[in-house]
């Protein structure tokens, strides 16, 4: 018998010493094609205060999520110590800007940390593009209303000198 690459999945409960939060934000954001957005990845944590790895995905409705869109690497330089009464926390603000979005940018984003030995995702962002259909009907119509008018400007001539001929 043998056995094929497998997968380690490590659970840790409500023993695990380590407290790291990822929360992002906005939870949704609706959007205009050509606007831009900035999503942020905000990571709390009590007993580590190690280097965090940032990665973003995305996940289109009904598809499997794709490939790492981007990453922050290792990079401290976006965090705040502080120092609480019970022991001392840090705070990552991580963001993750889009510019002249278009149909094809929505779906729901995630960040996932990689950080003290655990990889922790966040709840993700639902980044709703809206429009699209609305433009891309306009554009059809604008087509299809030129071509109409260029069959129009071409047949309608023919017409008139051949009913004026018989005439």
């Amino acid at each position: 018998m043998s056995f094929g690459d497998g997968t380690t999945l490590m659970v840790t409960g409500s023993e695990s010493p380590n407290r790291t939060v990822v929360l992002q934000q906005p939870e949704s954001e609706s959007v205009q094609p050509g606007d831009s957005v900035t999503l942020q990845c905000t990571v709390h944590t009590e007993t580590c205060a190690g280097e965090h790895s940032v990665y973003w995905f995305r996940q289109s409705t009904g598809e499997s999520p794709l490939g790492i869109i981007y990453t922050h690497g290792n990079r401290s330089d976006e965090c705040q110590r502080t120092s609480g009464a019970v022991s001392p926390t840090q705070s990552c603000v991580y963001n993750f800007p889009k510019r002249n979005l278009s149909p094809s940018d929505a779906g729901t984003y995630y960040c996932a940390v990689a950080t003290c030995g655990e990889i922790l995702f966040g709840n993700g962002t639902k980044l709703n593009v809206e429009g699209g259909e609305y433009a891309a009907q306009l554009s059809r119509f604008v087509w299809l209303s030129i071509i109409r008018t260029g069959v129009l400007c071409c047949v309608l001539p023919i017409f008139i000198l051949t009913h004026c001929k018989k005439a």
